[in-house]
């Protein structure tokens, strides 16, 4: 994989690394972005862990906790900072203020359904999502691309339909409402929203 990593880099290709954290893997994202400075790659986008596609599979995962969370997001914002690296890492947790934030944005990286559409090829033509959280849960929102059938999600911007079916029933129980949407930290709701990338960031 080196010799990949060198030869791209030689020709001029720019490489992101994409990890995915995990409460198995969640102090790992140092180790990872140290690893991979060494190869020369200073870009990284880091996902949650979801679990709608994990339902009625047979798999042990959890996700990170909420306060948890939110400390590898400070780190690695700080980590961003110091080395002069293009990171991002979404906030799924959020505070009042944050979550007035994110209520108010133009744009949040879901507005009824998501920002960008994703297509694949399958056996009986070329698929389409706006949203492959959602697709994994209600297939209906996998759309025709060729007959333009798009199903888009009716409903007011930023409510998100399965935000908090994407954490595991561990963090869900510890939810206030046991529906993974609002959660307490040291007395103050958290919010639960849908991989929130789309506040402007300095650094990178």
């Amino acid at each position: 994989m080196i010799k990949q990593f060198t030869i791209v880099k030689k020709i001029g290709i720019a490489v992101k690394i994409q990890p995915t954290l995990w409460e198995i893997n969640q102090e790992d994202y140092r180790a990872i972005i140290e690893h991979y400075l060494k190869l020369g790659i200073n870009w990284y986008t880091f996902h949650a862990g979801s679990f709608e596609s994990l339902w009625d599979k047979n798999i042990v995962l959890n996700h990170i906790q909420p306060e948890k969370w939110r400390n590898i997001i400070h780190e690695i914002e700080n980590l961003a900072n110091e080395r002069n690296l293009k990171i991002r890492i979404p906030k799924i947790f959020l505070n009042d203020s944050e979550n007035i934030k994110y209520q108010a944005e133009n744009e949040t990286y879901c507005q009824n359904g998501g920002e960008g559409i994703q297509i694949w090829l399958q056996e009986d033509g070329i698929k389409a999502t706006f949203c492959p959280l959602l697709a994994e849960v209600y297939p209906q929102y996998i759309f025709d691309l060729e007959k333009d059938e798009t199903r888009l999600i009716k409903g007011k911007k930023n409510n998100c339909m399965i935000c908090g079916k994407c954490l595991d029933k561990k963090v869900i129980n510890k939810s206030i409402n046991k529906d993974g949407k609002e959660f307490i930290l040291d007395n103050k709701v958290l919010h639960n929203v849908c991989r929130y990338y789309s506040e402007k960031i300095k650094y990178g």
